[in-house]
């Protein structure tokens, strides 16, 4: 199978393909393969294009060598759905992975309007093949695997549909709180480094670990979807910090999983990025 070198860029789907929510599936980390509705939305704020500043990821099935293999990117709407994909390299399917944050392979899926959020960890078999079940409510997705291979970090993404009325949801102004059942998340910004700090009533909360760190937050960019996966940079008392590299200016919808109570739950939050 020839190697693909250059990135190949997501094509965008039809207007009978292009569709989002009927139901919602609920706030929070997400079981059983099933894509949430991550806020309700408060006001529209899309953005096309973009100039990026550092290298974009998230957007093409191609990079370095290695190429996403996926045999269908149309997923039946609200049924439990096998998802499958490969890992190419010029010598075929990858199986040999490196363990990044307690998983060899994270699958991170978010809706076009930023609405809707998962993230997952397929299983692998023998022959390279990884696999999930997937539930999808009518909409169009972007899925990023998410892995790293002999120590250099991948992010290959393919474009998902499920068939359904279109009905895109705005996304929400930025703010600084968000609040996930009994907790409400407190961030605070200081150039690229953001720090978020969980309270129960007026009494800050410690984040369980979680995949090996404090929480798990990952980034997607209004309009193209480029994607960024941020690891905790450090904590103090509740706090924890992340220094986030995004690809340049945007508005960005962020994702943040912490597991509190032997429980993980997801915080969104939009911020901008004017530089």
């Amino acid at each position: 199978m020839k190697e693909l070198t250059a990135p190949v860029r997501l094509g965008v789907f039809g207007a009978g393909l292009v569709a989002v929510f009927a139901a919602s599936l609920g706030l929070g980390r997400l079981t059983g393969g099933e894509v949430a509705q991550a806020a309700p939305a408060d006001e529209a704020h899309v953005e096309e294009s973009h100039e990026a500043d550092t290298a974009v990821t998230g957007t093409s099935l191609s990079d370095g060598g290695l190429r996403l293999d996926v045999p269908t990117t149309v997923i039946p709407p609200m049924q439990s759905t096998p998802f499958r994909f490969r890992v190419l390299s010029g010598s075929g399917p990858v199986t040999r992975y490196d363990v990044e944050q307690g998983k060899r392979m994270h699958l991170v899926i978010v809706s076009r309007d930023l609405s809707r959020h998962a993230h997952l960890h397929p299983e692998l078999s023998a022959d390279g093949t990884w696999s999930t079940p997937l539930t999808l409510a009518p909409g169009s997705y972007r899925a990023v695997a998410d892995f790293s291979v002999d120590g250099d970090r991948r992010s290959l993404a393919v474009d998902l549909a499920a068939a359904g009325a279109l009905s895109p949801a705005p996304l929400p102004p930025p703010a600084s709180t968000a609040v996930v059942d009994d907790l409400r998340v407190e961030l605070g910004r200081e150039g690229s480094t953001l720090t978020f700090t969980a309270f129960r009533g007026s009494a800050p909360v410690v984040p369980e670990p979680y995949l090996g760190a404090r929480g798990h937050l990952v980034a997607f960019r209004s309009g193209d979807l480029a994607y960024a996966h941020v690891h905790p940079s450090g904590d103090e008392g509740a706090a924890t910090s992340y220094e986030a590299e995004l690809p340049g200016p945007g508005t960005y919808r962020l994702f943040l999983e912490l597991q509190v109570d032997g429980r993980v739950r997801m915080a969104p939050f939009t911020l901008e990025v004017t530089a």
